[in-house]
This record gives structure tokens, sequence and C-alpha cells, in this order.
């Protein structure tokens, strides 16, 4: 997407470089063709997913379960595939919280629909939501690949530095860190284009004008002096970081704003406040937009304050801890580099979210950052290209320098929490921006490299330089690719549940639905008993024959927080307002007590009689609430009744059943 072919924007009669010269730090030739630029990118996406799949060992690997996950968050991403699959998106799912279906609006992806929508395409042309979820993560190391030796190109970069760096990049522990839990963020393919804009804004004078020194007042005179498909590239590429990816946009924007405000003060350019602006304005469109069906929702109903709320304190316990960025992997794959993270972290009441590593190699860059941002600063009056090696190593080091006083622990982004920003809290994610500098950092190390040519001599040859360019690379990959054993729950329950589900689904009519015990408010409750948050998403996860569940309602909605009287009450004295519902079975995971559901299943079987079903290893049983209806002569009258006591006039919403 970066890599247009737009027209130069050096000014006229700068120098070309020659072909000679295409390693060079100072090329200043325009950037190769969109269709070479795709060629190019090619095999380094091919080694990603090559290298992915040795990493996972993707042979081994069951494709209906997410492959490799470290905790049950996979669960809910699993759900939202499944019901775009099902249902066509996910803000809506009839087949959770029975009866009335589950709606999402109160925990929004709107910064996400772009990239939900290229989700959609994976599970078009899959079968089940794991195998969906699967390919989109293994496809995303080569999308990420391409997408950020795009913009490296699009910086002048050779193929070569552009590609090592690509690959370095896309294999940050950040990565193999957030997995398929954190779906939405270890696919961070926007991450590369919001560096881009940001270094176009910084330059903007001599990217989007064709006289840097031309008019800027005046709307015909201005018109004629911009460069508009430069506008409209930059427009285009706001819409699309405000809508793949939230955090990013987050991170982008606060940064472009800190930094343009230093840039503008520093050049004496007010006019860079104005480029500031656009750029809030559009992405600030863009994802109004596609909040739209969320606002609109929130109109109708009220806002939630129990779902999806952030206190600014968050902020101290998500924030980055700038020694982690030099610090190496915790399962680095030395024993003794091992040590090295483990006694930083010994003592420490700090908490931590993982990811925040750079490697050996993008902790160099980072390095180099900093020591351009401290010793360089930002001149005053320039008029290079925003390729410009100069200007690149100012507004690099600058960027990222913000990026930590912002990000760190108890850092500025506190301030921002506390003025109304508290729902972006994990800014330990700011990786994702730094890494990108530190790896260009790296890439204008191996130009140097690829640069150092003298005829004659053997180790100063382009094929040692390209060798050395691969070792290093190599070596990266092998510093940050240790990855942790996979989870997917407890896979052996998983593969009981499945022969449950499916005597479930023989026993009880197409659409029927099951009351499931224990309640646990939806989403982020911590798990009862001895389950991992989420597990009541499982059996819906696991069925396929449109069975309905009472899980997955958004808590401080009263469509799903009657749930919590059957519960508190026993589900045994609202028997017939269950039946009155529309439900035809109950289902109990004892997993979800800490008495092993000894006191409910007793209660349970009391009234009902044993089980119809039990799970080979105990874990599921559910009663068949239709028999219990015909032998005590409940009628339909008093079973809408007992359900109109239970929810109120909600029961007017769903459908009568006679029991």
């Amino acid at each position: 997407m970066s890599s247009v072919d737009l027209e130069d924007p050096s000014r006229p009669g700068d120098p070309i470089a020659t072909d000679d010269a295409v390693e060079s730090p100072s090329n200043e030739q325009p950037p190769p063709s969109p269709l070479r630029v795709l060629l190019e990118s090619l095999p380094f996406a091919a080694v990603a997913i090559g290298v992915a799949a040795w990493i996972y060992r993707l042979w081994d690997q069951d494709w209906s379960k997410p492959f490799h996950s470290f905790g049950p968050d996979a669960y809910f991403i699993e759900s939202t595939l499944k019901a775009i699959q099902d249902h066509g998106w996910y803000l809506h799912n009839p087949q959770l919280n029975a009866p009335f279906g589950q709606q999402t609006y109160d925990y929004p992806n709107a910064g996400e629909n772009l990239q939900l929508g290229i989700i959609k395409l994976f599970t078009m042309i899959t079968h089940t939501p794991g195998e969906a979820l699967n390919l989109y993560y293994l496809v995303g190391f080569g999308l990420l690949v391409m997408v950020t030796f795009a913009v490296f190109r699009h910086l002048r970069f050779g193929a070569i530095p552009a590609g090592a760096a690509a690959l370095l990049y896309t294999f940050l522990p950040y990565h193999f860190w957030h997995m398929e839990d954190h779906l939405f963020r270890s696919t961070y393919l926007s991450a590369p284009i919001a560096a881009l804009l940001l270094l176009w804004g910084l330059s903007w004078r001599t990217t989007f004008l064709r006289d840097p020194d031309g008019p800027l007042w005046g709307v015909r005179r201005l018109a004629g002096n911009l460069k508009v498909k430069w506008v409209v590239a930059a427009l285009v590429l706001c819409g699309v970081v405000a809508t793949f990816e939230t955090m990013t946009i987050a991170f982008f924007l606060t940064t472009f704003t800190l930094t343009a405000i230093i840039v503008a003060i520093r050049r004496r350019d007010p006019a860079q406040l104005a480029v500031l602006g656009v750029a809030i304005a559009t992405c600030g469109l863009a994802f109004g937009l596609s909040l739209a069906p969320n606002l609109r929702y929130w109109a109708a109903n009220g806002t939630n304050k129990d779902t999806g709320r952030r206190v600014p304190t968050e902020q101290e316990a998500f924030g980055l801890q700038p020694s982690q960025l030099l610090l190496p992997i915790p399962n680095h794959r030395i024993k003794a580099v091992r040590g090295l993270q483990k006694s930083a972290r010994k003592g420490s009441s700090l908490p931590e979210e993982g990811g925040q590593e750079l490697g050996l190699v993008g902790a160099l860059g980072l390095l180099a950052l900093l020591y351009w941002a401290l010793s360089g600063g930002v001149r005053r009056r320039v008029r290079e290209p925003f390729h410009d090696r100069g200007l690149l190593r100012e507004h690099a080091g600058l960027a990222t320098l913000i990026l930590i006083l912002v990000g760190t622990v108890s850092g500025f982004a506190l301030l921002l929490s506390i003025s109304g920003f508290a729902q972006v809290r994990v800014w330990n994610r700011v990786v994702v921006l730094i890494g990108f500098f530190a790896m260009m950092a790296i890439a204008m190390g191996f130009e140097k490299l690829l640069a150092r040519r003298r005829t004659g001599s053997f180790w100063r040859s382009r094929p040692v330089a390209i060798g050395a360019i691969a070792l290093i690379t190599l070596f990266g990959l092998w510093d940050t690719g240790a990855t942790r054993n996979a989870t997917y729950g407890n896979r052996a329950d998983i593969t009981e549940l499945k022969p449950f589900l499916a005597s479930t689904q023989k026993l009880l009519p197409p659409h029927g639905a099951v009351f499931q015990l224990p309640i646990t408010p939806f989403p982020e409750t911590p798990a009862k008993g001895t389950t991992q948050e989420y597990d009541q998403l499982l059996p819906y996860l696991w069925s396929n024959n449109g069975l309905r569940w009472s899980a997955g309602g958004m808590r401080g909605r009263p469509d799903a927080d009657w749930q919590l009287r059957v519960f508190s009450d026993g589900p045994v004295k609202w028997l017939a307002a269950l039946r009155g519902l529309g439900f035809d079975a109950i289902l109990l995971d004892t997993h979800g007590y800490d008495d092993g559901g000894t006191q409910a299943v007793a209660e349970l079987t009391a009234a009902l009689g044993k089980p119809q079903i039990t799970s080979a290893n105990g874990r599921w049983l559910l009663w068949d609430i239709r028999p219990w209806a015909e032998r005590t002569g409940l009628t339909h009258a008093e079973a809408r009744a007992a359900a109109r006591q239970l929810v109120g006039t909600d029961i007017d919403r769903v459908p009568e059943q006679q029991p």
C-alpha cells in the first residue's frame, strides 16, 4: 500500500542515484513500482510462513483448535469468528445468551473492523472457526513481512536490507507472546503503515507540496501546490490504520501529536499543526464511521457501565517497562541468557505483560535510535525528502523517545488516562512502533554494509556483505523465535466434550436452548472453581447443529443479568421460568464449583432425576427438563407467567413455545 507509484517528493533538481548506488544510504531514486515490490516481497513472505510453520510444528497440529495460545482468550476470539462464519458478522449472535441472543455492542471491535472483514474471507474458505483463526494467524506472518517490506522499499531501502529488516520485525517476541489469544494485536499489519504516516507527516512540506516553500494560504493557490496523489494516499492510509487495530491508532495519534508539536516549535512551522489536525480528523472520522452501529445501539439502549470499563491506574499494570526492551526473552534457548530475565524480575511486585523484548539485534537498533534522538535533536529548517537518512534518524529517534516517555509505567500515558482516555491502557504494546523504528535502524546498518564495496577486496565484496546480513538475520530469528508450549485449555477435556455434545445434539431439537451452570458473567470475569475464563463458551464452540446456549450475555444488560438471579436462588426454583423462556435442558460444568458441583448436582437430581447425559470424565452433565414439565403438568400459561416474573416485560421478546 505504501509503495504506490507517486511523484518523487524530492525537490526538482535533486540528484537521482544510479543503479550502482541502489543500496546506498543517500539513495534518492523514486520508489519501485508496486508490482516489483510485490514480486520482491514474496520470497521473504514465504520464508516467514515457513519459519512460523517450523516453530509451531504445524504438521503435528489439530487445525480445528487454535494451535498456539497461552490462555482462554482464544475461546473469545474463536467465538467471534464462529459468529462471523455462521451469521455473517459478530455484533449479534442468536446462538449465545439464549433466549435473547448475544449483543456485543458494549465490547466494541470498531477499531478492528477492517481486520475482521479480512478474517471474514478466511471464514468463507474454512469449515470451522478454529481453522479460520489458525489460517489467518499463519498467513499473517507473510502479510506482515510484505507490508513491512513495502514500507521499507518506499523509504528507499534496497530489497535485501528491506527484506531482512522486515523478517526481524515480523518475528518480534511480541508476535509470539500475544499469539492467537490476542489475534487482533498479534497481527500488527497497521503498525508499519502508521510509522510511515508519521514520517510523511513530519516531512510534510517535501512530501505533500510541489514547492516546499510555496503558498499555503488561499484554497486555489494551496490546491495548485499540493501533490494530490500523496495527500489522497495519506488520507486512505489514515483510514486503514484507524479501522485495523485500535491500539495502533491510539499510539500513532499520541506520538504524532507530541512529535508534531516539537517539530512545529523547533522549525517555527505552525502549519505542521494543520497537518496534524487533518490526520486526527481523518482517523477520527474513519473510526467514528466504523463505530456507528455501536453508537446507534448506545443511543437506543444507553451505555453499559459494567462491561469493558477501564480505570486510569490500569496503565501502571500494563505500561511499558523500558528495561524489558533490552532484556532477552524469558524462554531464551540459552539457559544462562534466560537467567538474565529471571534475575531482573526476581522479587518484583510490578505486574508485567510479556512480549516487550526486541531481541539482541532489535536492542542494538533501539540504542542507535536513542543516540540519534539525544545527540542530534531536530534541525530548524529542512527541505530534504522524508526518506533522507538524516531526517529518518531524527524523526525515528524522536518518535521512539516519545513512545518510551509516554508508554512507560506511570509515564505520560497516565495523564492521558485521567484526561478521559483510560480505555487505552496497554501502553507496553507501543513496542510494535518502537520495534519498527529499531529495525529501520538495523536496515540502515545493512545498507551501509552493502555500500562498503571495494574492487578486489574479498571481505568488502557484495557476496560477503549479503552473507553477513543473512547471518545476522538468522541469528535474530533464532534469538527471538522460542515459544511456549501450546495450550488450549485442557485438551483432554475438549476430547471428552465432543461425544458429549454429539449425544446432546441427538437428544435436543435443532435450535434447542440449553441453560448453563454455573453462571459466569461475560466478558472479563475471573473463572470459577477450576475452570478457565470463557470456558462457558466451549459447548457453543464445539456444537454444530444450531443449539442455543445461555452463556455470552453482556453483563450490565437486563437480558443477561437475570441469569444471576437464577444462580443465586438456585435453578430448581426457576425451572418453570426456564421452560417458559424456551429452554429445553440444563448443562452443568462441575469444574465451575469449588465443591465440584456436589450440592448443585444433588439439587437438580432430586428435582429432575439423574442426568440424561454425562461426559466420560464426569465434568459435564445434562438434564432434559421437558420430561419434568410433562410430569408436573406445567401449562404454557404457567411457564410464561413464571418467565415474566423472572425477566419482566423482556419475556415479550421471546417467541412462545408450548411446554
